[in-house]
């Protein structure tokens, strides 16, 4: 064979080769941004968010104090709040492009510590549904360091809740039940709900596969004559919820979306709340988005 035949089969054989190697997780994840529709949902939120911020504000009847889950809060919302609001409900709507999109903008604009923690964390739990679980755990980790930073104990109060919550519903995926229980006890100590650490650990029995034992122990919960009515109201739709989706309990990311679902559902929608203006904004910016996933 001519040598320059021989070269030119060697550079197809490569070529080939390169073709079909499958993208490693870091490679996917600069694919993703780097496509069109990633820019352009991108684009889209960081002009499109601004005004509605400035409008839920101004829906507000009282600018110096927003009640959101039961906490009145001094200061307006800001576009991390929407941006970050935007990210959790993406995450779990199962729209992880979409998400990942709207933790960038925060992590690539602020400096504010807090923002950046809860951005982290989304992103990470975005990685886990894309399957890129080296990246999540990273990312995780990285979340992790940021709030570990001691000036950070004093923060507003609606900020500790979705941190807390964001935390937990991350140790729930990754199985990890101390912290699951720890952040969920803080949580429910937030916001006065001391029983959601029960529904923490219940889940995370029923994503180990103990289904059975998961359930029993979220109906000994429900059953206990301390509980407080509307716990019993949120822990037996919590476990009807189960029952009735009980085929996909295997599926890594249900019980986050369950668990993630009856809590924002519960904790962060309370009728009558100015964060109501902001979330009904919100949700219809998210009705103009015309693909699911970038």
């Amino acid at each position: 064979m001519p040598a320059y035949r021989y070269i030119t089969l060697c550079f197809i054989i490569i070529g080939l080769t390169a073709c079909g190697k499958p993208l490693t997780e870091e490679e996917q994840y600069a694919k993703l941004q780097d496509s069109l529709k990633f820019k352009l949902y991108k684009s889209a939120s960081e002009k499109a968010i601004p005004p509605l911020v400035t409008q839920a504000n101004k829906q507000a009847k009282n600018k110096h104090l927003k009640e959101i889950v039961d906490i009145k809060l001094e200061n307006e919302f800001r576009d991390d709040d929407a941006h970050l609001t935007l990210a959790f409900s993406w995450m779990l709507s199962m729209k992880p492009d979409l998400a990942i999109a709207e933790s960038l903008i925060v992590m690539e604009n602020s400096e504010d510590k807090i923002d950046r923690y809860r951005a982290s964390s989304i992103l990470a739990l975005s990685m886990y549904q894309k399957g890129w679980k080296g990246l999540g755990a990273t990312t995780s980790k990285d979340a992790s360091g940021i709030l570990n930073d001691p000036d950070l104990t004093q923060r507003l109060y609606y900020e500790q809740v979705s941190s807390y919550l964001a935390i937990g519903l991350l140790s729930i995926y990754q199985n990890d039940l101390d912290t699951a229980k720890g952040a969920f006890t803080a949580f429910g100590n937030l916001v006065e709900q001391t029983w959601l650490s029960d529904v923490a650990v219940s889940a995370i029995m029923i994503r180990q596969g103990e289904i059975k034992a998961g359930l029993s122990k979220l109906k000994a919960t429900a059953s206990n004559p301390d509980l407080p009515e509307p716990g019993k109201e949120f822990i037996n739709g919590f476990i009807a919820k189960i029952e009735a989706d009980a085929g996909d309990v295997d599926s890594p990311f249900f019980m986050v979306r369950l668990v993630g679902k009856a809590v924002s559902e519960k904790f962060l929608k309370q009728d009558n709340a100015p964060f109501m203006a902001l979330v009904d904004n919100l949700e219809a910016f998210k009705k103009t988005v015309t693909f699911d996933n970038p």
